[in-house]
């Protein structure tokens, strides 16, 4: 009994620092934050995978377009933003936040930001389907991607005081 199991414990420990061993035999280690740079967890991810977005542009189902007249590119809305159905097309253009190609990356960072412009008390119900393309954007680690999201969630953000004194003024 109790020299069985000291023979458990020490096969135990001399597995443990066998293990050990071998790992630092296969790759010296260069600290702690050398094992998080061996995961990648910093690189962005390729992905091939076509947003929604782009395929509601391609097929024309977006009320909206490039209009190249003067100067500046601008977007053409085929609707007022405020008459959209937020549910439906703010979750898109927000999804297209991971577009890299253009003119997709242009009118889903235009068309995000102009319609959290206008979208007033519209805007906070629609939140909860945000989390998703939000959350997809960033995962993909690209920094032009992250920067063009941040950007558009803080700008969510300085839209919101007015989405809460227009709902408190209704109420």
């Amino acid at each position: 009994g109790v020299s069985r199991a000291r023979r458990c414990v020490e096969e135990t420990c001399f597995f443990f620092f066998q293990a050990e061993d071998g790992i630092r035999d296969f790759c010296l280690s260069r600290g702690l934050g050398d094992v998080y740079k061996r995961q990648k967890i910093y690189q962005s991810a390729v992905t091939n995978e076509s947003t929604l977005f782009k395929k509601y542009y391609d097929r024309g189902d977006l009320p909206v377009s490039v209009d190249f007249s003067g100067a500046q590119r601008k977007l053409s809305w085929k609707l007022k933003p405020e008459v959209l159905d937020y549910h439906l097309y703010l979750p898109i253009f927000f999804e297209g936040l991971r577009e890299t190609q253009e003119p997709y990356r242009f009118l889903a960072n235009r068309g995000c930001d102009e319609l959290l412009e206008q979208g007033g008390p519209k805007i906070l119900p629609v939140l909860p389907q945000l989390i998703i393309p939000l959350k997809k954007a960033l995962s993909t680690k690209d920094h032009e991607i992250m920067c063009a999201t941040l950007k558009t969630v803080s700008y969510t953000h300085l839209t919101l005081p007015t989405i809460y004194s227009v709902q408190i003024s209704v109420v």
